[in-house]
């Protein structure tokens, strides 16, 4: 029976752990000169437990297992004391209406937790409704755990991750999924995990945990998605399953419907019998019935599917085999790769995607305007960036008043790690000719701007796309990100992103020959960055920038010369708040409200600040208000409430003056 390969290192220790016959002591010895401290791998460090134990009951006596020994104690004290840390999330998770259902390891130590000491326990996987996921995450922020902001998530994002990490500062990590498995889509999956849930104990609180069935499937799911680290441990975790689930509780009729509908079935029975070689024990009777048995035309495009992990596919036979399975499992066909022309890439992109993004009441703590949308190739939002995870990458942003056809431009700041200075070479297109941008300044930022044309929108709603697709070249390799067991080591940082009007586009924005209220859904296209949402009266700027945009009416008659910005409140941390207002490249006013100290915190009335525009220029009607404030603060940093924002100022109106 085929199974999959194994390098000898690791296939020495798994024989060590899990055989019961001298073969394990004949493995050991094999492997123990990796017993080290400085050769010893993260992946071998956590098969420690089980290790020592099988060593010891076999009746081996070694000097390396005193060593071994202790590295294991310390992994089963770490794992004891991580599930006590998982206890309060889910009393909150709970507390809050929120339900889950615990999966892959930690789903074990609920319903065996006798019989999992040997099993090291560094996260633990919830599975939640993917409507829950902000709040889940907003709740764990509020509880001290770090990770993503919810603010940040688009929908793109929650299309195209299957779960999210967060941590707390003893090492504990939470992995919430809205996806049982990073490598199947359909939303049927998940509903038919928590359909078929059961009831169980996690340190004596009642929770819902995955059926064996499941578990077992969404684990060898997880292995077909490893395809950098390719970890092997998951073989340990397979036979624990088989050793501890009562015959009666397999469903092997379901797990076959499952491994077909996916067409992951070749891929599980290369699994099992690679746990079987490895082992000397078989899966239980049941599980190999029919599973990718049948030599048939589709189990050919499984088996080069399988071979393709981690690869480029350049065939036709390449890209049917990773076509057939990608949409079984309820991808795109094609994979938005380097050989595709950006057009064609784009438009796989955007095929499905919602074009919104997200919008709470929470902060956003990012230099991009609410508008873009991440769909491919970039990493989930971290605080003040994003990174790129792909050798291809996409993102757009919609423009209300644009038209397809027209001009603009994508200017961005973005940076690269010191040791891509020179071999990292980007080609960008935003809808015009490919430019290339070369990185010269690295680490340090650096501006680039792509010139293109915008793209009809494809969600049905007014306006157009500025798109923009990189390419990258010269990335850090699978095993240069193994070597150094750094798999954060990406590509490209986006500090900053804008897409540039052009005068067509700006001649469509609203004209200050009147008062422009800030506090509806149509002053959108005003605040352009850096800004709340529309709260009626107004809008808080958000952050230490905010950018407003507007029209200059044509000089006929009385000129419109300067902008009254009507500031109804400010936000104090017990002090004058000072900022700045700067109109295009003119040099900035100095303003403060209140004029007087030693207020109270909070929101305070605020004033009327004048600024004079510059001369009008024949072709030029766009103008750019920034305002900055010195030091924004948060209600919640000051204890007067929940939200989190960074406010500085509440503009209901700007006014010709």
């Amino acid at each position: 029976m085929n199974s999959l390969p194994l390098p000898d290192r690791a296939r020495w220790l798994l024989e060590a752990c899990l055989r019961d016959d001298g073969r394990a002591v004949e493995a050991f010895g094999k492997w123990r000169r990796f017993a080290d401290p400085d050769r010893m791998e993260g992946r071998e460090l956590r098969l420690t437990p089980l290790l020592h134990a099988n060593m010891r009951q076999l009746g081996l006596s070694d000097q390396k297992l005193a060593w071994i020994g202790g590295q294991a104690k310390h992994i089963w004290l770490s794992g004891v004391l991580r599930r006590r840390k998982l206890l309060p999330v889910l009393d909150v998770l709970e507390g809050a209406g929120v339900g889950f259902v615990v999966i892959k390891g930690a789903a074990l130590s609920a319903r065996f937790p006798k019989a999992v000491g040997t099993r090291p326990m560094a996260d633990f996987d919830l599975l939640i409704h993917r409507s829950s996921v902000r709040a889940a995450m907003a709740l764990l922020n509020a509880s001290g755990w770090s990770g993503a902001v919810e603010a940040a998530f688009s929908e793109a994002d929650l299309n195209r991750y299957h779960a999210i990490n967060l941590w707390e500062s003893s090492g504990t990590s939470v992995d919430l999924h809205w996806r049982p498995a990073a490598s199947i889509a359909t939303p049927r999956h998940g509903e038919g995990v928590r359909e078929r849930s059961v009831a169980a104990s996690l340190e004596g609180t009642p929770v819902s945990v995955a059926s064996a069935t499941d578990h077992l499937f969404i684990l060898l799911c997880h292995t077909f998605d490893d395809d950098i680290e390719r970890r092997s441990d998951w073989i340990a975790d397979v036979d624990l399953l088989f050793r501890l689930v009562p015959p009666g509780e397999w469903d092997w009729r379901l797990f076959h419907r499952l491994a077909r509908e996916h067409q992951l079935d070749r891929w599980i029975r290369k699994a099992l019998a690679t746990m079987q070689a490895v082992t000397g024990r078989p899966p239980p009777p049941g599980a190999f019935t029919l599973l990718g048995a049948a030599p048939t035309w589709r189990g050919v495009l499984q088996n080069r599917e399988i071979g393709l992990r981690g690869l480029p596919a350049s065939s036709s036979f390449d890209l049917k085999a990773r076509s057939n399975g990608r949409k079984a499992r309820g991808f795109a066909s094609d994979v938005i790769g380097r050989s595709l022309k950006p057009e064609r890439a784009v438009a796989l992109a955007l095929e499905g995607q919602p074009l919104t993004a997200a919008r709470t009441e929470h902060p956003r703590r990012f230099a991009f305007p609410d508008t873009i949308v991440f769909l491919e190739g970039w990493w989930l939002p971290e605080d003040g960036c994003r990174w790129t995870d792909a050798d291809v990458c996409v993102f757009c942003v919609p423009v209300a008043l644009g038209k397809a056809g027209e001009p603009f431009q994508m200017q961005m700041r973005l940076a690269v790690l010191p040791e891509l200075r020179n071999r990292l070479r980007a080609r960008a297109w935003a809808g015009g000719r490919v430019e290339t941008l070369v990185f010269r300044s690295a680490p340090e930022a650096e501006v680039f701007v792509v010139g293109g044309r915008l793209l009809p929108r494809t969600d049905g709603q007014e306006g157009a796309l500025g798109v923009l697709w990189l390419r990258l070249d010269g990335l850090f390799t699978p095993d240069e990100r193994l070597a150094v067991n750094d798999f954060t080591r990406r590509g490209v940082r986006a500090d900053s992103i804008e897409a540039l009007l052009t005068s067509e586009v700006a001649a469509r924005l609203p004209m200050l020959d009147r008062p422009l209220p800030l506090g509806g859904p149509e002053s959108d296209v005003i605040a352009w960055t850096g800004w709340g949402a529309p709260e009626g009266f107004g809008r808080w700027t958000v952050g230490k920038e905010s950018r407003l945009r507007f029209r200059r009416p044509a000089e006929k008659g009385a000129a419109v010369n300067a902008v009254a910005i009507d500031i109804a409140q400010v936000f104090s941390a017990g002090g004058p708040v000072v900022f700045e207002v700067q109109v295009g490249s003119e040099a900035p006013g100095r303003f403060q409200f209140p004029e007087a100290s030693g207020i109270a915190r909070g929101a305070v009335p605020g004033g009327v600040v004048t600024v004079g525009l510059p001369p009008r220029d024949a072709d030029q009607a766009l103008v750019e208000i920034s305002i900055r404030i010195r030091d924004p603060a948060s209600p919640h940093e000051l204890g007067l409430g929940e939200d989190r924002r960074q406010l500085g100022l509440v503009v209901t109106s700007i006014a010709p003056a």
